[in-house]
């Protein structure tokens, strides 16, 4: 009797092992190259989507994240005060203000698809101190 225990117990892992594999190899995760222009100071970032793979528009708006890297050894999460998507385009506008008055040479930007899948753009930050 204890042997039957045993063994359906031990299907049983092996069973939700397997499904649990499957569905973390089911999720994709898109890479984007993002693009903050020098003339805007900091205050724009955007990443082409459809180079990426997806859309746009499938981008869980309140799953967003943008992270940079400064100088200082401090990280810094931003709030975007608007984002903008299309079918191939995600723009990131900040207050001036917000962003930190240090150097921020590199600068990521986190999020989730409507279907589950992740994508991540990342890219030179930006490298002026005082552009408050």
């Amino acid at each position: 009797m204890k042997r039957k225990f045993v063994l359906v117990g031990t299907l049983t892992l092996i069973v939700l092992m397997l499904a649990a594999i499957g569905f973390a190899a089911a999720q994709q995760y898109f890479s984007a190259d993002l693009i903050i222009p020098t003339k805007l100071k900091g205050t724009i970032w955007y990443f082409n989507t459809a180079d990426a793979g997806f859309s746009g528009r499938d981008v869980i708006k309140s799953s967003i994240v943008a992270t940079a890297f400064g100088v200082d050894d401090n990280v810094y999460i931003l709030k975007p005060v608007l984002i903008l998507t299309t079918k191939d385009y995600v723009m990131l506008v900040f207050c001036p203000r917000s962003l930190p008055g240090v150097d921020c040479p590199w600068a990521i930007v986190t999020g989730t698809l409507i279907n589950g899948d992740m994508f991540e753009a990342s890219g030179p930050g930006f490298t002026w101190a005082g552009h408050t």
